[in-house]
């Protein structure tokens, strides 16, 4: 018992490794790691293709140019207003009718022939409802681009803060093979010059397996992050862009209070302004089925001309009388859908608000969680690993210590690095619940009324 653990704990000072080059490798190692839990931001390598970082701002204006969705959602507000265009024409043209007839008689044929002109006309204010109900499809359509675009920032938001922590976890696992692979070679030397045994160079070797194995399953999670992001993005996946930025700087920025938030959600929420919308359309489709009831005017003007020496001239007044039809069945419908439309929002609206008080609380939990976390574990962390780069220098500890407390340094940064994810996640789906999910400065938000 008493060899084992003089195996396990023999003092650096003892053996060849505290000569001053073996314990500046093994403080380069540790100050590596202390880099790494300090400016989590760095990026780990290059990829040597020349592709350009990009910041959220860049990546929101280049998904806002170039994502199919928006243009899809852009066409259907063209769509919406070309049909407020048809609404504002008027419905009917003019009708001509030209018409002859020959007389004949004994002693003489004679020709007739007339014209008339005819026009329908809508007297109860049909064609304004028909705009009214236009307009506010119009609104509908803006309403679901805006929902479109938050939707699409949202989308980009999350890619690109699974990216920022998949780079970071990336660096963690490459700055961690980096110092296990110098504690290998430090074992190894231990063992030719006969201060080591094949025990540590095993536990050694197997811990730079495992490295490795780390590192290069977080590079391939790198990859596939960039490629989600480049996606997102509506970019070719060939050009994968990499994230510029910090998980934990994006911590500091205020928690907004939840009355703030209900109420921006009850303004801002497209898809609530939406059935605002829908409800007037479908109002104004109501009243023009109401008003359909009344019937159109058909005035005629006609001029006559009778065996080449009678001119008539005349007009005439026709409409048809709503006594069987008077547009029953289209007026319950509309009515049937008002109350259907405005049931909806009702309940959309509740469903909005339980969505706020859900994300805010959710935020806060993770937010104080990756606070607490860098705030205190990470600042212990980093001085435990100056205490161990000193108790290592004096020959207090051993390379044995190093490689077990390394694991608990760089689980604890993984752990800050999921925990600032997730604290960033659940920010943006709060402003997304809230409706104040930020636009590129190119592309501000616009109101959905016409």
């Amino acid at each position: 018992m008493n060899s084992t653990r003089g195996i396990s704990r023999s003092p650096i000072g003892n053996s060849s490794l505290s000569h001053p080059a073996a314990g500046l490798r093994i403080g380069l190692g540790i100050a590596l790691a202390a880099a790494t839990l300090a400016a989590p931001g760095l990026l780990y390598a290059q990829d040597g293709n020349g592709t350009a970082t990009v910041t959220l701002e860049q990546a929101l204006s280049t998904a806002f140019e170039r994502s199919p969705r928006l243009e899809s959602a852009r066409a259907a507000v063209a769509e919406a207003e070309g049909r407020l265009v048809g609404a504002k024409t008027y419905p009917f043209n003019p009708s001509l009718r030209l018409n002859g007839a020959s007389r004949d008689r004994s002693v003489e044929t004679t020709a007739d022939y007339g014209v008339s002109v005819s026009q329908r006309i809508e007297i109860a204010g049909q064609r304004g409802h028909r705009i009214d109900a236009a307009r506010a499809e119009i609104s509908v359509a803006k309403a679901a681009l805006q929902r479109e675009q938050r939707l699409l920032a949202a989308e980009v938001s999350v890619a690109f803060i699974e990216a920022l922590a998949a780079r970071d976890r990336a660096k963690v696992a490459h700055s961690e093979m980096e110092l296990v692979g110098t504690l290998f070679e430090l074992s190894e030397r231990r063992l030719a010059e006969g201060s080591g045994t094949q025990l540590d160079v095993n536990v050694a070797t197997a811990e730079l397996g495992r490295a490795e194995q780390q590192d290069g399953s977080a590079r391939g999670d790198y990859m596939a992050a960039r490629a989600v992001l480049a996606e997102s993005l509506g970019m070719e996946a060939s050009a994968l862009p990499k994230p510029d930025g910090s998980l934990t700087d994006k911590l500091d920025s205020p928690t907004p209070e939840l009355k703030t938030l209900l109420e921006a959600a009850q303004q801002n929420r497209a898809d609530l302004l939406a059935f605002r919308h829908i409800e007037d359309s479908v109002d104004a489709r109501l009243e023009l089925a109401r008003t359909s009831v009344w019937p159109s005017i058909n005035l005629n003007l006609f001029a006559n001309r009778e065996e080449s020496t009678y001119t008539i001239l005349g007009g005439g007044v026709s409409f048809s009388i709503p006594l069987f039809q008077r547009n029953q069945g289209a007026i319950a419908q509309g009515q049937a859908q008002l109350r259907s439309v405005r049931a909806e929002r009702d309940s959309a609206r509740l469903a909005v608000l339980r969505e706020v008080v859900t994300e805010h609380s959710r935020y806060r939990a993770a937010r104080d969680s990756a606070e607490r976390l860098r705030d205190r574990v990470l600042g212990s962390l980093m001085g435990s690993i100056e205490l161990l780069q000193r108790s290592f220098s004096a020959g207090k500890s051993t390379w044995v210590d190093v490689l077990v407390m390394r694991r608990s340094f760089f689980d604890a940064h993984r752990a800050l690095i999921e925990s600032s994810a997730t604290a960033l996640r659940a920010r943006v789906r709060l402003d997304l619940a809230a409706g104040q999910m930020p636009f590129p400065a190119s592309n501000p938000p616009k109101d959905p009324t016409p």
